[in-house]
């Protein structure tokens, strides 16, 4: 094999390698590279390249230039050391350089040469299982809904400039956002009425990620999709919060220079974490909602406590007294009082179910809720109509407690029940044929502990 035809297949073998393959200078220059370099720093070519001067341009830091250097100092080489380096356009990589000391025929040193393997992309999936894992664990670290906000922010900071970023709410019943989350350097918090014209409520809409430039956005606002509603912003890139497919607000991020911009990538991780962070938000919530859930628990059985108590002392003494005279209109009197100890005691249970349903609701046909209360009272009832609603299991209960009091306290042997679908919504009427609710009381039967007639209800 002659040298020529060893020099062509080492060459050959040079410029085709995956990593990046160098040979530099001890002035800091590039000698040689190949085209896996070249490519990697963003080079128009080879020629661009060897321009550069290593400790400036090359190095995202003197510190990452260091570290190889102490590394060769000690060894004479250095090995899968992991540093960060920059392309031309100066966006960041990370590397793991392996060098070498290169000596001439004198064993005087002539520079250096070296191999780099990308791991960019895998630094970044790391460092994004750790941003979800940290999103996750914020549900339980932090002390609030607002706490847990400010986490997240934080955390989305570790993963692109987000200096200007906001959580915005979506509440599907009343149709209008909320604005618990805005952080921006110019201050300026849209109202929450207008978000819904803006890019905010156009992402919501699409159900779909976004990347917008002012160039897009003249776009949007001349088809009439979006308008502006506050500072027009440089670059933005907004993802919408998803629980089971069903939006529930929007996460973005935004900024108004031209030395901060997103790219699809950006967008990629932001449409990646907000998955965690529309979990993280539903389960804060859940966890508010169960807390605030206890303390009307606890106000209930406070109250039913109280009730009970004093229709026990009541009939403590009705009975001794009827011990002693045999009274029988008193232990009637007793007894009334048991059974109201008794339906309190069901009301509560009633009003507990009422409150701790915090399942998620599921299809129920009105009129078979209706026909199954009827089933259990003696009185003729006309069933008309039908519709399907979202609900839970407290409907059925709500349902028999009005039937209840018709039969109870009103005295009725006949009740209505109407059922009118009526678009989104669904109508229930429920009437009955008893003695009704004398017009005197009217104001008063929703006060606290207003009683009225023989049953001491109003039906």
């Amino acid at each position: 094999m002659t040298t020529d035809s060893t020099e062509d297949k080492y060459r050959n073998l040079f410029e085709n390698m995956r990593d990046a393959i160098y040979l530099s200078s001890t002035d800091g220059r590039f000698v040689d590279v190949n085209r896996a370099m070249v490519e990697l720093l963003g080079y128009e070519s080879k020629e661009e390249l060897l321009e550069i001067h290593i400790p400036r341009d090359f190095y995202h830091s003197e510190g990452e230039r260091e570290k190889i250097m102490a590394e060769m100092a000690k060894n004479g080489y250095a090995r899968d050391c992991e540093v960060e380096i920059k392309r031309k356009d100066g966006s960041k990589l990370v590397v793991l350089e392996t060098c070498r000391e290169r000596r001439d025929g004198n064993g005087n040193l002539a520079g250096y040469e070296g191999i780099l393997h990308d791991i960019t992309a895998r630094k970044e999936e790391e460092k994004l299982r750790e941003s979800i894992y940290r999103i996750s664990e914020a549900v339980h670290s932090t002390r609030d809904f607002d706490e847990l906000l400010h986490s997240i922010h934080e955390i989305v900071n570790g993963l692109m400039p987000a200096k200007n970023f906001f959580i915005a709410l979506f509440d599907s019943d009343t149709g209008k956002f909320s604005l618990p989350y805005f952080a921006d350097e110019y201050g300026e918090k849209p109202l929450s009425e207008k978000l819904w014209n803006g890019l905010t409520g156009y992402v919501l809409r699409t159900g779909k990620a976004m990347l917008v430039t002012p160039e897009i956005f003249g776009k949007l606002a001349e088809k009439g999709e979006v308008e502006r509603i506050s500072t027009p912003s440089k670059c933005w890139v907004g993802a919408p919060l998803k629980i089971k497919g069903r939006s529930i607000g929007v996460l973005a991020v935004q900024s108004y220079t031209d030395g901060t911009t997103f790219t699809e990538k950006d967008k990629r991780v932001l449409e990646f974490v907000s998955d965690q962070v529309a979990m993280a938000i539903e389960r804060k919530r859940a966890e508010r909602e169960i807390l605030e859930l206890n303390e009307m628990l606890h106000l209930v059985n406070k109250i039913m406590r109280h009730d009970i108590l004093n229709d026990m002392n009541v009939i403590r003494g009705m009975v001794e007294i009827y011990s002693e005279d045999g009274d029988k209109e008193l232990m009637e009197r007793a007894f009334r009082r048991i059974d109201k100890s008794v339906e309190l005691i069901r009301r509560m249970r009633d009003l507990e179910m009422l409150l701790s349903s915090g399942k998620e609701l599921g299809e129920y046909s009105t009129r078979e809720i209706a026909e199954s209360v009827a089933g259990n009272y003696d009185a003729e009832f006309n069933i008309a109509g039908d519709c399907t609603v979202m609900a839970d299991g407290a409907f059925h209960s709500v349902m028999d407690n009005i039937v209840r009091n018709a039969v109870v306290h009103g005295g009725t042997d006949k009740i209505d029940i109407i059922i009118e679908s009526r678009g989104k919504e669904c109508n229930i009427r429920i009437a009955d044929h008893g003695k009704g609710i004398p017009d005197e009381i009217k104001e008063k039967i929703f006060n606290e502990r207003f009683r009225h007639g023989e049953t001491g209800g109003t039906g």
